[in-house]
């Protein structure tokens, strides 16, 4: 996707780079194509105005802080890399690159870490949501390619039914209670049209080994060695762990009053399927980067 979604003025401005910068062009040796392009549209970015002027604005931190990394460079590469991922797993599944018209919703789109790439694809009609306004109010006014609307922290969204072709939602179901979870299962459903395909992300096995042997993610989530080891053990007799946020977190959230963080069994995203024209067509376990799990879902009728 990012060879695709790269101008001729970025490509130009990087070549520029590599001609004129030993640096940049030693990098041009040691990355391959891909990799040249991810660093191009992260730390590229950050440190070369030239590109920089070539793309949307940075968020932020006060807004990045909230759904992503604080570090500009960390934001922007995640964005690129997970909107690379998610793109190619539904080009994979049966849509062109080529096809215009492709209707995508980011579900959950904070202030834009992976729609700013959505919106440089030209065969994609790019939408976006998010429970917290300040992030939509932002994306409204920088992302310029992106249809962004804010949404409640109960459906429906304002889309008509069978709308759109794809949806994704990244670290949105990793914190839901089973209520939300539920419902917002069913409006993603009556979103996609028959044949459409959505990808959601949970923490499962991966997130629970890696917080079990982190002192700094025990901190991070609230929670003991001894929890996660626990957790681990019991996670598909539970099937769903819910670990509401304190209020200062849900302060910050701005998400509603349950917000928290959700860790999931496969079993029970699959009982969330069957009960709403569901299908998992792909369970990457750990694909996100290592840490969330990949759900591909398709959209039965």
């Amino acid at each position: 996707m990012l060879e695709k979604i790269a101008s001729k003025l970025f490509l130009e401005r990087l070549q520029e780079l590599i001609n004129s910068d030993p640096k940049v062009a030693t990098l041009s040796y040691i990355l391959n194509r891909k990799q040249l392009l991810e660093w191009a549209f992260s730390i590229g970015i950050t440190t070369d105005k030239g590109l920089r002027s070539l793309v949307s604005p940075i968020p932020p931190v006060r807004l990045r802080t909230i759904t992503a990394a604080a570090e500009q460079e960390i934001f922007l590469w995640t964005g690129a890399f997970d909107t690379d991922l998610l793109v190619n797993l539904f080009r994979e599944n049966g849509y062109s690159a080529d096809k215009p018209g492709l209707r995508v919703l980011d579900f959950g789109c904070g202030c834009g870490r992976m729609t700013r790439y959505l919106s440089m694809d030209e065969s994609i009609e790019a939408y976006g949501s998010d429970v917290n306004n300040d992030l939509v109010v932002w994306c409204q006014k920088n992302l310029k390619g992106v249809t962004s609307v804010k949404n409640k922290t109960k459906p429906p969204l304002p889309f008509e039914d069978r709308f759109f072709d794809c949806i994704y939602t990244l670290s949105i179901f990793s914190h839901l209670d089973e209520l939300s979870s539920t419902e917002w299962i069913l409006e993603l459903s009556r979103l996609l049209r028959p044949g459409g395909l959505l990808a959601l992300t949970t923490h499962g096995y991966p997130a629970l080994k890696i917080i079990r042997e982190s002192s700094l993610h025990q901190s991070i989530f609230s929670v003991t060695k001894e929890w996660a080891d626990a957790s681990l053990s019991n996670l598909k007799e539970l099937k769903f762990v819910h670990l509401p946020y304190n209020r200062r977190g849900i302060a910050k959230a701005k998400a509603g009053e349950s917000y928290g963080n959700t860790f999931v069994h496969p079993e029970k995203v699959a009982d969330f399927c069957s009960s709403s024209s569901f299908e998992i067509v792909q369970h990457l376990e750990g694909g996100l980067r290592g840490w969330q799990d990949i759900y591909l879902i398709r959209k039965v009728n």
